[in-house]
């Protein structure tokens, strides 16, 4: 309908954030591919990321998701270099409780792979 996925009115829940959390990849793909690629970094107002979401939660369709948000620049820096951005792992991935440890080891292994 036009919207404007960076309406500020919708700071706790943009529609990336939704999709991410209801475990919609082909959500996530469409609204990537129509206008909102940033928002794979945006944070609401509690801090929260899709990546941080995605990467709480623990079925195996979360891990895809986080996966697909890595490819698309999630951990990356703004100034498009692709380098990883430190502080965006600390906050997205070791802020998560620590009975994801080795999930969390396994993805960051893979992230750095990548790059």
């Amino acid at each position: 309908n036009g919207a404007d996925t960076r309406d500020v009115d919708a700071a706790v829940k943009f529609p990336m954030w939704l999709a991410v959390a209801n475990g919609e990849m082909e959500v996530c793909k469409w609204l990537f591919a129509h206008g909102a690629a940033k928002d794979v970094k945006r944070r609401n107002r509690w801090n929260e990321s899709p990546l941080s979401v995605a990467f709480g939660r623990d079925m195996p369709s979360y891990r895809s998701i986080s996966r697909w948000l890595i490819l698309n620049g999630a951990l990356c820096k703004d100034d498009d270099s692709g380098d990883l951005n430190a502080e965006i792992m600390k906050r997205d991935i070791y802020a998560v409780s620590s009975w994801r440890i080795q999930e969390r080891k396994a993805l960051l292994e893979w992230a750095n792979d990548l790059y």
